[in-house]
């Protein structure tokens, strides 16, 4: 009893330390904060394991997917930004869908063949289960990539496509973990085409039955909070009561719950920020924050402490390492063989360094982990070493490519390219430049450090005056002024375009280009004082003098 006791008092006293490194930045620059507490995981399990010679602490399925999941998923479906999210979801549902699907399918096959070759030894494992075991490793991480990505400092748009896809990964991977499990369950002998097509249908009714869950859900809680103007108290509460509802709703239809919660709460963030009280706002969000920060400390921590249980280590070497490599190697092809469609449609092309990125940022994580606890170990024989090779192949995704991505070559290769061109890249050569004499193989400017003639849809009002000798008129503009006279460009736009507050206003959707700082909403709209305007110009070209004397 006592030396019980004492091992609770240092795993309370480890448990202090690791949130106190967690919340030194210094620390978690250099480790990254999943990694981090699974090592300390690690180290817990080891004491209590050398207090009680038994394993006390496990992460059950039933624990995991109802009481710890359900909050990071909420938090991330309320989070989501939805106008870039929906305008980057067809390449999400590419990702999410067609992705996971070949990623299961390309893995389950690939072992089964090499088992058929004699690589792994003799093992009681067919091919529906392979599947299955494919379709439960597919599973990418929503928390760890969006820990990475944010570390790597991605643009926005490869954020959106790998956090999204991770969303809804999660829930098309536990939709496909079913189906397979439900093959299992019947037997390879029964399964004919009808049973093939009836779950394929299965597959889609539940992932959109789910879908369409939370979108009940996500409407009621945005009506909900309509009338909640005399009990502000606690209308933070029916934003995580009926998120939760979604959840358990989903699950007891037998549909996709992970789905459900995550369009749920993409649905309602925007009426809750129009429809409740400032206070009422910030605090759904920061204990939305909270809630999911915690569950997810448990979650690694878990996975941490997993590992001390001697009886889930099954060690096959040809398993593993074939799973890990498969695990890789699929997973780059598939994301750059869906890429290489997407492009063809896509007005902005993914580049291929966000394709190396999304590849190596498939990270697997607990719902893997979960899925493979859930194994029927009477169906089957195998269940410990997939748990095993499970638990490896997070641990690798999480520790070791997360901190190579991070820190490594990786992530400095992305960041000086994105640097680079975002910094020193300038727009193409057109028409203008070749007027002007710009020669673009010399004399390239850094975007929003200098005026360059000729680049760009500009404000033509703001325009710096240039010296008339060493500006070249085009012919287009030669034409309109007979004396051929140089014009600064200024001087130019201010006698065809009058300064009025109407002009103004007219003109201020025209500018387009990145390179002015200026903006015609920040321009006062009322005429300055006399003592304010700027000395008198020069007088203007002739052909300008005679039309104005004329009318």
């Amino acid at each position: 009893l006592g030396r019980s006791a004492s091992s609770e008092e240092t795993a309370s006293e480890l448990l202090v330390l690791c949130l106190i490194i967690e919340a030194n930045h210094h620390v978690t620059n250099i480790i990254p904060e999943s990694a981090l507490l699974i090592c300390f995981g690690f180290v817990l399990g080891g004491i209590i394991w050398g207090a009680d010679k038994t394993q006390t602490f496990t992460l059950t399925p039933t624990v995991f997917f109802f009481y710890l999941l359900p909050q990071v998923i909420l938090d991330a479906g309320y989070s989501m930004p939805n106008k870039l999210f929906f305008s980057n979801m067809g390449a999400i549902l590419v990702y999410a869908v067609i992705g996971t699907c070949w990623n299961a399918a390309s893995l389950g096959l690939s072992l089964w063949g090499c088992h058929m070759g004699g690589a792994m030894g003799d093992l009681d494992i067919g091919l529906l289960q392979y599947l299955l075991f494919g379709s439960l490793i597919a599973a990418v991480d929503p928390v760890a990539v969006i820990a990475v990505f944010e570390q790597v400092h991605v643009n926005e748009v490869l954020f959106i496509l790998v956090f999204g896809e991770s969303l809804l990964n999660d829930g098309v991977t536990v939709v496909l973990f079913n189906v397979f499990d439900a093959f299992v369950s019947l037997g390879g002998a029964k399964i004919n085409a009808v049973e093939i097509i009836k779950g394929i249908i299965s597959f889609f009714v539940v992932a959109f039955g789910g879908s369409l869950v939370g979108f009940v859900f996500g409407l009621l809680i945005s009506l909900l909070t309509r009338c909640t103007k005399n009990i502000q108290i606690i209308e933070p509460g029916f934003v995580f009561v009926l998120g939760y509802l979604a959840y358990l709703t989903a699950e007891m239809l037998s549909l996709s719950a992970i789905l459900s919660i995550v369009f749920c709460g993409m649905c309602c963030q925007k009426y809750i920020n129009a429809n409740m009280d400032e206070n009422s706002v910030q605090t759904v969000r920061y204990a939305m924050k909270v809630f999911a920060n915690g569950s997810e400390t448990i979650i690694f921590v878990f996975l941490g402490i997993s590992a001390i249980d001697k009886t889930l280590w099954v060690w096959n070497t040809g398993f593993i390492l074939l799973t890990l490599l498969f695990v890789i190697v699929y997973r780059f092809i598939g994301v750059f063989f869906l890429t290489w469609i997407l492009n063809k449609f896509r007005l902005v092309p993914i580049e291929v360094i966000d394709q190396v990125i999304m590849s190596y940022g498939g990270l697997r994580g607990a719902v893997a982990y979960g899925l493979a606890m859930m194994l029927d170990e009477n169906k089957i024989k195998e269940k410990n070493l997939m748990v095993c090779t499970t638990l490896i192949v997070v641990y690798f995704t999480v520790i070791i490519q997360v901190k190579t991505l991070s820190c490594s070559l990786i992530g400095a290769v992305y960041f000086f390219t994105k640097s680079f061109w975002f910094s020193f890249a300038d727009f193409e050569f057109s028409e203008g430049d070749s007027a002007s004499g710009f020669d673009p193989a010399f004399n390239s400017m850094p975007m929003r450090v200098a005026y360059r003639p000729g680049a760009g849809i500009e404000n033509p009002v703001f325009i710096p005056d240039l010296d008339p000798s060493s500006v070249q008129i085009p012919p287009w503009l030669a034409e309109a002024e007979p004396g051929g006279a140089a014009v600064a460009p200024s001087q130019r736009a201010q006698v065809r375009l009058p300064w009025t507050p109407s002009s103004l206003q007219r003109l201020a959707p025209l500018r387009i280009s990145t390179r002015s700082t200026d903006s015609f909403m920040l321009y006062p709209l009322h005429p300055p004082p006399p003592h304010c305007l700027p000395p008198h110009l020069p007088p203007p070209p002739p052909s300008v003098a005679k039309d104005s004397t004329s009318d």
